[in-house]
């Protein structure tokens, strides 16, 4: 179509351009670019966070039979694995990861990782 008809973003999936890739594109210009040592640094510093706090999760085993232990539990581990996948970002770049996350023969595992860390708090913290 020609460019006088059409405004500029609308309906462009008509001359071939992918959405996707465009906000995409937008999303990663508007995060600042890091050099290869800050994400190092970086990936390092969360990724000891999150292992520390899903260290910090086995405080909880003793009482883990009450219901303040086993929530702490679950909301420490859960947040230190969280912190620990948010560490990989650093190296690779939030899209990239997520991409990575969503690929086809990845989907099923992210799914099943992300459902079982959000049923092991609602479980944790309802009974």
């Amino acid at each position: 179509f020609p460019q006088e008809i059409m405004p500029s973003g609308m309906f462009a999936w008509l001359n071939g351009e992918d959405e996707e890739k465009s906000f995409l594109k937008e999303f990663e210009e508007a995060l600042p670019s890091l050099t290869y040592t800050q994400r190092l640094i970086g990936f390092g510093v969360c990724f000891v966070a999150g292992w520390v706090t899903s260290f910090l999760s086995a405080a909880f085993l003793p009482r883990i039979d009450t219901t303040a232990g086993a929530s702490g539990f679950a909301i420490f581990y859960t947040l230190g694995n969280l912190i620990a996948i948010f560490s990989s970002c650093f190296l690779w770049g939030p899209c990239a990861q997520l991409k990575s996350m969503v690929a086809c023969h990845r989907l099923f595992a992210t799914c099943m990782y992300f459902v079982a860390m959000a049923l092991t708090v609602t479980i944790c913290t309802m009974f």
